[in-house]
């Protein structure tokens, strides 16, 4: 798995927040009052689901959504999460499973309004991930031919885009 160091996630967010700052700044100066509470509104939510994310119990799999929080609109089912054991192998796998996920699915983000991510099932042996995208544009103009390697099932319907990625967890 990629590992970000501290100072690497630090980094991108520092990023993140300075391109908000910038905004916020230039709204400012043009008066647009409006503007300049929309963007604080939407950054106070970035904020929490943030907090969400990183109060997750797999830590690397927290720390792997919070370095792709930027790039995507998530929502995460944390209690959906918490039923997942929390030993360090199976979070070493999880994470490893959802960087790849997140990473494969950049060239595609244009398309995705908003990416649900949700444990559906938890055994010995896997656990069960679904990524549910809402689209901003039609199923047509979205290219899964990349993906197929990365799940299991794809389902699709006029607005949503639906992945299904079993996840090893026990070698035996």
């Amino acid at each position: 798995m990629k590992e970000w160091t501290c100072q690497q996630l630090l980094k991108k967010k520092r990023h993140d927040h300075a391109n908000q700052l910038q905004l916020l700044l230039g709204y400012e100066q043009m008066q647009k009052k409006e503007k300049v509470a929309e963007i604080l509104a939407d950054w106070m939510q970035q904020l929490e689901l943030e907090r969400q994310i990183l109060s997750l119990p797999l830590e690397k799999t927290s720390v792997v959504f919070a370095y792709y929080q930027g790039d995507f609109t998530l929502s995460i089912d944390g209690l959906s999460f918490s039923n997942v054991p929390s030993t360090e192998a199976i979070d070493e796998r999880i994470a490893m499973s959802v960087n790849e996920v997140l990473s494969s699915l950049l060239p595609q983000r244009s398309h995705i309004h908003t990416l649900h991510v949700r444990v559906m099932a938890v055994t010995d042996i896997c656990v069960t991930i679904h990524y549910t995208w809402m689209l901003n544009s039609e199923v047509e103009d979205v290219d899964l031919t990349h993906l197929e390697t990365h799940f299991f099932e794809i389902e699709v319907t006029s607005k949503e885009i639906i992945m299904k990625q079993h996840v090893q967890v026990n070698n035996n």
